[in-house]
């Protein structure tokens, strides 16, 4: 039969290797915890490197994008106003040349002579 001893001896035998594997798994555990973090700082730093590198002069490329088409829309100003004013003289122009012609055209109807005349 066994004792009280026996039976505790022999549970104390077989939780030594329970034991053993689990001080193993913590020890795992904690290694791979170790690990992780610094592969999470790698990858911070990573990231830091992409944002210097990449991000930024993305964003600066495109505030000078924006800032250029705002000075060339500046800069066209005064071309607009130069063809805006040619249409107007264009168009006087157009006029003052058809008051011309109506008054040739009055002026020569004038000098024609009469067919009464002309024998």
């Amino acid at each position: 039969m066994a004792t009280a001893a026996t039976i505790a001896a022999e549970l104390k035998l077989t939780t030594a290797g329970y034991d053993k594997g689990l001080s193993d798994a913590e020890k795992k555990a904690e290694s791979f915890e170790k690990k992780m973090t610094g592969i999470g700082k790698t990858m911070t730093k990573v990231g830091g490197i992409m944002t210097a590198a990449l991000t930024a002069p993305i964003i600066a490329g495109m505030t000078k994008s924006v800032m250029a088409a705002g000075d060339l829309e500046q800069a066209t100003v005064p071309l607009k106003l130069c063809l805006a004013m040619q249409r107007i003289l264009s168009l006087g122009f157009q006029i003052r040349l058809q008051q011309w012609l109506d008054w040739l055209n009055r002026t020569i109807s004038s000098y024609r002579p009469k067919p009464e005349l002309c024998y």
